[in-house]
């Protein structure tokens, strides 16, 4: 997947000489690390140490959400938790989300992969972050259809978003069989039932060729999400088709 092109922040290294790859400090292991940290543009508190108890009373500038890391701090276990970004300049690493999140923009039906996010009328947890941490509302509960702007990725090579911005940084997750983000097309193999728009079956779907199907509207359908392929008599259960 190509990700859109990410402007780097690098704070300013005074003079760090680094005279090993691998050093022990106090509990922790601190290793050269050459990647990315994403701060989602929140002002994160900077550090003086990768134990992170000297606050060093200054935070991350919050215009720049990509930052080059030079140091990881990791624990006992092998687990990442704080990256130098330059002169002892150590920020935490949020252990229960990815920390390798990228946030694509331009998601639209025209441009992008996915049709909408369908809610399904529940009034889902609205988020300002992509980590889902910061509640800022409720989705309407009458509207089910939201245009996506925005999808964060847990890499580069990962297809399936781990949330999604329905515009102007209002993230929310995929929490339910009845909440969904719709691809614009789906791939639905020979036997896949196919419905009329009232929930009865029309037909069984034949696909020895193998097509992906373009997704025309989405509904619930017997309380599971349905799309419709074709015409009114061709609505087929999303769970029962895959994005490839």
């Amino acid at each position: 997947m190509k990700l859109n092109k990410l402007i780097i922040g690098a704070l300013i290294v005074f003079g760090v000489i680094v005279t090993s790859s691998q050093t022990v400090h106090a509990a922790l292991t601190i290793e050269s690390d050459d990647a990315v940290y994403y701060s989602d543009r929140a002002t994160v508190a900077l550090y003086g140490d990768p134990e992170l108890t000297q606050p060093l009373h200054k935070n991350l500038d919050p215009k720049i959400n990509a930052w080059k890391t030079f140091k990881m701090a990791l624990d006992a276990n092998g687990k990442k938790v704080a990256v130098d970004l330059g002169g002892n300049q150590w920020v935490k690493v949020v252990q229960y989300t990815p920390e390798r999140l990228e946030v694509i923009r331009n998601y639209s039906a025209e441009n992008g992969m996915y049709k909408e996010y369908f809610s399904g009328g529940r009034a889902l947890t609205v988020y300002s972050d992509p980590y889902l941490t910061k509640a800022i509302g409720t989705l309407d509960p009458q509207i089910s259809h939201w245009r996506i702007t925005g999808v964060s990725n847990v890499d580069q090579s990962d297809y399936y978003g781990f949330s999604f911005d329905l515009g102007d940084n209002q993230w929310v997750g995929k929490l339910t069989s009845t909440t969904e983000p719709i691809y614009n097309v789906f791939y639905f193999m020979t036997g896949t039932p196919l419905y009329d728009q009232n929930g009865n079956v029309t037909t069984i779907l034949k696909n020895d060729q193998h097509y992906t199907y373009k997704v025309l509207e989405s509904k619930l359908l017997n309380n599971q999400i349905a799309v419709r392929i074709g015409g009114n008599n061709q609505w087929a259960y999303y769970n029962s088709g895959t994005p490839y």
